[in-house]
């Protein structure tokens, strides 16, 4: 049974080496320490438990398989807790085997990502919910970096749902003024004919109504202008003047307050062509663009979406008080395959309706909406190929090559081997390497 199970699983690609009792089975394990362990609950030295126990001293964490013909709920809750993570009765067959060893790997494998992804999101500081490690994030957490302590006018640029409020704060809070207020106002949301007051307030004459306009109440803070693109142009011309004098003239008073806040604006336009087609202002666009943040799309930095969901994933489950569940691999690729028009936004409101309707820990391609399902076959990831690292898309191409083979070959190995020309050892080997089951496909 022994030498049956070394070949079985060398055929299918592990790297496998096996002893005839427990003892030599922890020196060979202290030697050369491997990834799973199969145990025998009944063994000619020492029994089973005895050796799960033994590995689990090591610390270096294997996963533990324990095989035993006498199976009684008494011992597989002992396995369970001398640290096995499986339970294998025999007799049981080579498909049984593989699909527990696949499965403990996979739970583990999701374990590990979502601790390493849980350690790039620590420490974060201003960042905050500014994630992502991609080239182009890496290189805006810098400028923000350098940008925030000085009082110089900064314009964020990019599609709706990129994140440009989150950069916004991220200046503030990096800025040193944290304690200071950061005042949001969205020039879109405001009707045309309130703007002027809501920016710069109104003087009350007696006991008329006064009113302080966003650019005050900011104080010695931030003000944030979203959509500043939708700023009528009288509008364009008195915060212009106002950001030159910095002084801030209130409607219908004769006598100017001091500006003291810093001016972060914002825009999902293309303010440069607004301002060559004079729909904006020059000279406001130039003293607002002394510094620009040009946020990505998320279809230009998709190795941050595994990030991302993760992300939002345990930020769901804080709002819904409940245990935040992991993402399996294929669900990762498909939501890597999307193009996100919605861009951040969406991934996330995608994820938050996933999560509200219950799952069993584990997000998986089923579960995803129908569009992203689709867009996963094979026929169309390639599409997103010139957006990732080379060796990231060399590996999806062999994944969904192997996946399109035991298609069309129905799960059969020896007609995939055939058809693929490649031996069976090394067929197997690969599957296992992309965690691709056969049985998916027959």
């Amino acid at each position: 049974m022994r030498q049956f199970l070394e070949e079985f699983l060398s055929g299918l690609g592990y790297d496998c080496r096996s002893t005839a009792a427990g003892r030599p089975g922890i020196e060979a394990y202290r030697e050369r320490p491997v990834d799973v362990v199969l145990i025998d609950l009944r063994l000619p030295d020492i029994d089973g438990m005895q050796v799960c126990r033994a590995v689990r001293e090591q610390n270096l964490d294997p996963i533990i398989i324990l095989m035993t013909g006498y199976p009684t709920s008494e011992s597989a809750l002992e396995a369970y807790e001398a640290g096995a993570d499986d339970y294998l009765t025999k007799p049981f067959s080579t498909k049984q085997l593989h699909l527990v060893i696949h499965r403990v790997i996979e739970h583990r494998r999701l374990i590990n990502e979502n601790e390493r992804l849980r350690q790039l999101l620590e420490g974060r500081s201003c960042f905050d919910q500014l994630v992502g490690g991609a080239p182009a994030m890496q290189a805006i957490y810098k400028l923000i970096e350098q940008v925030a302590p000085s009082q110089t006018p900064v314009l964020i640029t990019g599609e709706p749902g990129t994140g440009k409020s989150l950069v916004a704060a991220a200046i503030h809070r990096a800025s040193g003024h944290s304690g200071l207020p950061l005042e949001v106002l969205d020039c879109s949301s405001v009707p045309r004919e309130d703007l002027e007051i809501a920016l710069f307030g109104v003087e009350g004459e007696g006991d008329g109504f006064a009113s302080v306009g966003a650019l005050e109440r900011a104080g010695e803070g931030t003000l944030h202008l979203k959509s500043v693109e939708a700023l009528p142009p009288l509008i364009q011309s008195r915060l212009q003047s106002a950001l030159q004098s910095q002084e801030i003239l209130r409607v219908g008073a004769s006598e100017t307050v001091s500006l003291r806040a810093r001016v972060v604006t914002s825009s999902s336009a293309q303010l440069l062509a607004l301002a060559e087609r004079d729909e904006f202002r020059r000279d406001l666009y130039y003293r607002l663009s002394v510094v620009t943040v040009s946020m990505p799309p998320l279809r230009e930095r998709r190795e941050d979406i595994p990030l991302l969901a993760h992300f939002f994933l345990e930020k769901i489950a804080r709002a819904l008080d409940q245990p935040a569940e992991r993402i399996d691999h294929d669900a990762v690729m498909a939501l890597m395959s999307h193009a996100w028009p919605g861009n951040v936004t969406e991934l996330e409101e995608t994820l938050r309706k996933i999560a509200e309707n219950g799952f069993d820990g584990t997000i998986r391609l089923r579960d995803l909406p129908g569009r992203l399902q689709r867009e996963a076959e094979p026929r169309n990831n390639g599409v997103s190929a010139a957006n990732v690292p080379l060796k990231e898309a060399k590996r999806r191409f062999e994944r969904e090559y192997f996946c399109d083979l035991l298609r069309r070959s129905k799960g059969n190995m020896s007609l995939a081997s055939r058809r693929s020309r490649v031996g069976r050892p090394y067929l197997y080997k690969k599957i296992n390497d992309h965690q691709i089951n056969p049985d998916d496909f027959r």
